[in-house]
């Protein structure tokens, strides 16, 4: 009877585990009040919650009996079985093997640990995205930690959470970042949702999307935020011949740029950059030097001229964040268009990206991710204007600063 009792729970468990059972879930990466702004979907294997990585359940499914060997391996500091165990499909196993080379000791303190637990399982096209609690063998926490593996048929170990330069992996770590979400998105906003991958129908795409508010649609308060770009663009504009006559000055040259930002830009000094969109940046082949290749990072004397060579500048829609709006604005430079973000306070004072908070911070980045660029570089406004035609300010300028 024992060993009948035995045989059941065995199967039971091989029921569980030999078929994952994943599920579409939602998640939110940005509030405003109560309303979720940035949002993602993701594929979560709803069979994991605190299950410890244990050797009977590792040998029922593929990503798992993959993570027990690694861990048995990397508590044995065997380095050269771990090697093998990493994919030789997507440039994890050559990394490793370099890696291990400069660092042979590497795992040595892994006989440390003890119990694993697993917290989450997503499933992302060919991988296998792992959340992991290390406790030592006292039963004390050590660590939370993030294993990838790769599955297009057999499962490896994956180096490719490391690369902060891989777009795909970049795109994931974005989508599960957030908050589980339950409720209702806000109504009457305009979606946008970037894919990956493109395939609607796979079971495991992967969807980040932004509700955003229209220019048409958008109240007056919101619009005036815009206006503050389009003084400050003009304003640069206005005044770059007497910007120019001082380039050689460095004191002067700075004095006058610091005093044309600051009515604008909430606490605007010598360590401001911006990162600007390069120009057709959809039709941009994705390479392997990472998304943030895509933006031209800007210090404030460099943005200055390229503020200044702007011939128009249209709003696009506004995304709303915790603290600040997130500004999308269509410029043009000669022929070539481009997509701006600007992040405007309630104070209607544009902010650096280095000053937002954690979560908007986070959505900035975002912003900037080639798969999410892409999709905002599609939108179109209903109804927007020109901005860059309203009659700018002229200042007098002196060596000091401007009067």
């Amino acid at each position: 009877m024992k060993n009948k009792l035995l045989c059941l729970i065995f199967l039971s468990s091989y029921m569980q585990y030999a078929n994952a059972e994943f599920e579409k879930k939602v998640l939110c990466l940005s509030f405003q009040g109560k309303a979720c702004q940035v949002y993602s979907e993701v594929s979560e294997d709803l069979n994991y919650s605190d299950f410890i990585l244990s050797e009977d359940a590792a040998k029922l499914q593929g990503f798992l009996s993959t993570l027990y060997l690694y861990y048995e391996l990397a508590k044995k500091n065997n380095t050269e079985e771990i090697v093998k165990l990493y994919s030789p499909f997507d440039g994890s196993r050559e990394t490793v093997a370099q890696a291990i080379k400069k660092n042979p000791e590497r795992y040595k303190r892994f006989y440390n640990v003890g119990d694993i637990k697993i917290k989450k399982a997503y499933h992302f096209n060919h991988y296998y995205m792992v959340g992991v609690s290390w406790y030592s063998k006292k039963d004390g926490h050590l660590a939370d930690w993030t294993e990838l593996l790769h599955c297009p048929s057999s499962c490896h170990m994956s180096e490719r959470l490391m690369q902060s330069s891989d777009d795909e992996m970049t795109f994931y770590l974005f989508a599960t970042a957030g908050t589980p979400h339950t409720g209702k998105l806000q109504n009457g906003l305009d979606f946008i949702e970037a894919l990956y991958p493109k395939n609607k129908d796979s079971a495991h795409t992967t969807k980040i999307g932004l509700a955003l508010i229209d220019y048409s649609n958008m109240n007056i308060k919101s619009k005036n935020k815009f206006e503050t770009l389009s003084k400050l663009i003009n304003t640069i504009k206005a005044n770059h011949s007497e910007i120019s006559d001082v380039a050689d000055n460095i004191q002067s040259w700075t004095n006058i740029i610091v005093q044309l930002f600051k009515p604008y830009w909430q606490e605007f000094g010598p360590n401001v950059t911006y990162a600007y969109a390069n120009s057709n940046y959809s039709e941009r082949r994705i390479s392997s030097i990472g998304f943030e290749s895509k933006f031209t990072w800007q210090n404030y004397h460099t943005l200055v001229g390229r503020l200044a060579k702007i011939d128009s500048i249209k709003p696009l829609a506004l995304l709303k964040g915790e603290e600040v709006d997130f500004l999308f604005v269509s410029t043009m430079h000669g022929d070539e268009q481009r997509l701006l973000h600007f992040y405007v306070s309630n104070q209607n004072k544009i902010i650096s990206q280095a000053d937002l908070n954690r979560t908007d911070g986070n959505v900035a980045r975002l912003l900037q991710h080639p798969y999410v660029h892409a999709e905002l570089t599609k939108f179109k406004s209903k109804k927007t204007k020109e901005l860059i035609s309203q009659e700018p300010k002229k200042y007098k300028m002196n060596l000091d600063g401007y009067q």
